[in-house]
C-alpha cells in the first residue's frame, strides 16, 4: 500500500516540530489517521521509527504487552511504512512484531523482498536521536544531529556524559530540552541550545572555534578553551564557574551573571546584565576593554573595579561620540 510523499524535500527538522506539536495536541497519542498523514509527509527514516515507538507505546497495556485489537487499528500504517520506504534492520524488527500480532505479517515480509534495508544512521546526514546510546553509535561525517528529549516530567534533565562528537557537524536540542553536558571531546562545529530551557556543561574543554547559540538558562563549570566571541547577551541567567575563555574576541554577558574563577578574553561587554555577582578575582588580568551601557549601570552593578577602572568603556559614548563625528563630518569641524 504504497502511499505518495507530497513534499519529499521538507525540512526534517519541521516535520519532527510537526510530529511532536500534533501527538502533544492529542494527549500525546498518534492516531491511526495521523500516522498515515505522517507518511504523507516524509520517508525519513528517524520519523518512521518515531511512529513506531509511539504505536507501541499506545497499543500497550498496563503491564507493557501488545494489546493486538489495538495493533490492528494500525495495520494500514504498518504495510505502508514498508512500501518503498527507507528503514533500519532494527527499525524493521519492530515493525514486523506490530504486524505479527495483527495478521499481516506475511505481506510486510512479501513487499521487504521488493527492497534492501540497510542502517540508515551510517549514510543520512540528518539525524534525529533521543539517548546517548543513539549518539554514540552514530557514523558518518557531517551529521546534522537532532537531540530530542523525552522527559516524564518537566524538569527533568538528561546528562550526555563523556561522549566523542567526531562526526557530527551540528548539533541541536529540541524545545524546552534540559541537557548537561559532562566531559566530551571533539565537540561539534555548530551547537544551538537556544531551544533548550536550561544547558549545563562541566569538565569539558571546548576546541576554541565553534559556533555556539545559547539556552535561556546557560551554565559553565570548569570549561577550557571557550571561544573568545561568545554571545550570552540574550540569557536570563548565566553562572560561570572555573570557566577559561580564549583571549581574541568579545564575551558579551547579559540577564543575571554569577561569575567566579572566570578568565575573560580580551573585551567583556556588561552592558546588557541586569545584575552581576562577581568578585573577578584574577581573572580581569588582560582584559582590554570592559563595556558598560553606561556610568549608571556600572554603578549599579559594579561599584568599583580597582585597578581595571581604566579599562572601562560606556556603549552610551560610543553612541554619542559616533553621532558627534557625523554632525562634524557633515557641517564641519572648522566651526
Amino acid at each position: 500500500m504504497f502511499v505518495k510523499i507530497d513534499n519529499i524535500d521538507m525540512d526534517a527538522f519541521k516535520v519532527e516540530e510537526w510530529i511532536n506539536r500534533t501527538r502533544d495536541a492529542n494527549g500525546g497519542v498518534i492516531t491511526p489517521e495521523f500516522a498515515m498523514e505522517i507518511l504523507g509527509k516524509t520517508n525519513h527514516f528517524a520519523h518512521i521509527k518515531k511512529v513506531i515507538n509511539l504505536i507501541k507505546k499506545n497499543c500497550s497495556d498496563k503491564n507493557g504487552e501488545l494489546v493486538a485489537d489495538k495493533v490492528l487499528e494500525y495495520k494500514d500504517f504498518i504495510l505502508s511504512s514498508v512500501d518503498g520506504r527507507e528503514m533500519s534492520p532494527q527499525t524493521l524488527d519492530k515493525l514486523n512484531e506490530l504486524a505479527g500480532l495483527c495478521g499481516c505479517l506475511d505481506e510486510v515480509e512479501k513487499i521487504n523482498k521488493k527492497y534492501k534495508y540497510y542502517d540508515a544512521k551510517a549514510c543520512e546526514k540528518n539525524v534525529t536521536v533521543s539517548s546517548q546510546e543513539e549518539l554514540e553509535a552514530l557514523t558518518g561525517t557531517d551529521l546534522d544531529v537532532l537531540f530530542v528529549q523525552e522527559k516524564e516530567d518537566e524538569y527533568d534533565r538528561y546528562e550526555i556524559k563523556d561522549v566523542d562528537f567526531a562526526g557530527i557537524r551540528n548539533l541541536r536540542f529540541n524545545e524546552l530540552a534540559n541537557i548537561h553536558i559532562y566531559g566530551g571531546e571533539n565537540f561539534p562545529k555548530d551547537m544551538d541550545f537556544s531551544n533548550c530551557y536550561a544547558i549545563v556543561i562541566s569538565h569539558a574543554e571546548f576546541n576554541g572555534d565553534e559556533n555556539i547559540k545559547w539556552a535561556s538558562l546557560s551554565d559553565m563549570n570548569t570549561v577550557r578553551n571557550i571561544p573568545a566571541s561568545t554571545d550570552l547577551s540574550k540569557c536570563r541567567s548565566v553562572k560561570l564557574d572555573y570557566c577559561k575563555f580564549c583571549e581574541d574576541g568579545e564575551l558579551k554577558l547579559g540577564g543575571v551573571c554569577n561569575l567566579d574563577y572566570v578568565s575573560f578574553p580580551k573585551k567583556v561587554d556588561f552592558s546588557r546584565c541586569d545584575e552581576i555577582y562577581s568578585e573577578f578575582r584574577n581573572g580581569l588580568y588582560g582584559v582590554e576593554e570592559i563595556k558598560f551601557k553606561n556610568k549608571a549601570q556600572k554603578r549599579d552593578l559594579i561599584y568599583k573595579l580597582g585597578e581595571f577602572e581604566n579599562k572601562v568603556v560606556y556603549e552610551d559614548v560610543e553612541k554619542n561620540d559616533s553621532f558627534a563625528d557625523k554632525f562634524m563630518n557633515l557641517f564641519g569641524r572648522g566651526m
